[in-house]
């Protein structure tokens, strides 16, 4: 662990978090780009999203299988990291973390 990171866990103010000192210009350049981006995105499709409410929850029914599969492991993969290793934690009194 680099000083910096020692120093900063060790103070006694824990519940203030002074993002100056743990992130750098290249970090906020990437967050502040990162948003643009998905703001752009999200003002181009507006158009194509904006038929109707039917239209917009059923995808105007074009989405292949494979779109398919894929919304529904990653909704199966976050209810259960969000419920199911709660419950973990809450029921054998542990931790677990996922590292991706």
């Amino acid at each position: 662990m680099d000083p910096g990171a020692k120093e900063w866990f060790s103070r006694k103010e824990k519940n203030v978090v002074d993002f100056s000192e743990l992130w750098s210009a290249v970090d906020w350049i990437i967050i502040v780009a990162y948003f643009a981006g998905v703001i752009g995105v999200g003002l181009i499709m507006k158009k194509r999203a904006s038929q109707n409410m039917k239209s917009f929850f059923v995808a105007s029914r074009r989405l292949t299988i494979p779109v398919l599969i894929g919304v529904a492991a990653a909704g199966w993969y976050d209810s259960w990291t969000i419920v199911g290793l709660a419950e973990c934690g809450w029921t054998m009194g542990i931790s677990i973390e996922e590292i991706a």
